[in-house]
């Protein structure tokens, strides 16, 4: 029997292992004993819960809480792959291949499917060439890289510290809170997404993203932003596909993915 026949057969044995620990954190945590303290009603058509937003905010804290446990366990492992397999120096490498060798007044990073929530965004790697970021958590409804996430296109976008909410409310699906916020901090800035696929060009498994508030850094005209994002890609699938690929496909075999969307 070989590895991979051996570990599918154990799967269903860890993602057992799994939910009873999930359980026993949220047992601790004291969500579960909270939700059976606010059931009203047991019988044939299900249980209904009694809620007040005293009550609420408790059970939110509670879940969030016990999930940050999961979250630190799935950050930590990620951490230790991004090491194993070189992929920050990997990054260096991509851009110092690029017409981006010479510039310094910009950032960028990389992101991937989070592990944790489905239809999130996991900032895998720190900003290059200086900065921090890794661990952060986006939701790929809204921004430029949920828009190149979800389109499977390169995105480019510049904004002027003059946009409207309106326009990021309509064009980058935000509401209005996250619009008032980005707005406020940003100012002017350069942005451009590139999606990174596995080494059969099949999947998705990542995302490039380089920013910058000098004008002009990655471009002047929309045709040279989208000129480097191609260019950023060839060498990537060369670079980084293969290692980015395996990473993407280890955490998502032994990390849950839970949704957070009404069904």
């Amino acid at each position: 029997m070989s590895i991979a026949d051996r570990l599918a057969d154990w799967l269903p044995l860890l993602w057992f292992a799994f939910v009873a620990v999930l359980v026993r954190v949220l047992w601790v945590s004291g969500l579960v004993p909270g939700l059976l303290r606010r059931m009203r009603k047991f019988g044939g058509f299900g249980l209904e819960f009694e809620f007040s937003e005293d009550s609420a905010k408790q059970t939110r804290d509670s879940i969030e809480s016990s999930l940050e446990t999961v979250r630190k366990t799935i950050r930590r492992e990620l951490e230790a792959d991004v090491r194993a397999r070189a992929l920050q120096s990997g990054l260096k490498s991509v851009l110092e291949r690029s017409r981006l060798r010479t510039a310094d007044n910009y950032r960028a990073t990389i992101h991937i499917p989070d592990p944790l929530y489905d239809n999130w965004l996991y900032q895998l790697l720190d900003y290059h060439p200086k900065g921090a970021g890794h661990g952060r958590a986006f939701s790929n409804r809204v921004g430029i890289i949920g828009l190149a996430w979800r389109l499977h296109q390169d995105e480019e976008w510049s904004q002027s510290s003059g946009i409207s909410l309106d326009d990021l409310i309509r064009q980058w699906g935000m509401t209005h809170r996250e619009a008032a916020g980005r707005r406020a901090t940003d100012g002017f800035k350069e942005m451009v997404a590139v999606p990174l696929t596995d080494p059969t060009d099949s999947r998705p498994v990542g995302l490039l993203y380089l920013d910058s508030k000098e004008e002009g850094c990655l471009g002047l005209q929309r045709a040279d932003r989208l000129a480097l994002a191609e260019e950023l890609r060839g060498i990537c699938n060369e670079k980084l596909s293969k290692s980015l690929s395996e990473l993407v496909e280890s955490a998502m075999r032994r990390s849950p993915q839970l949704s957070l969307e009404a069904q």
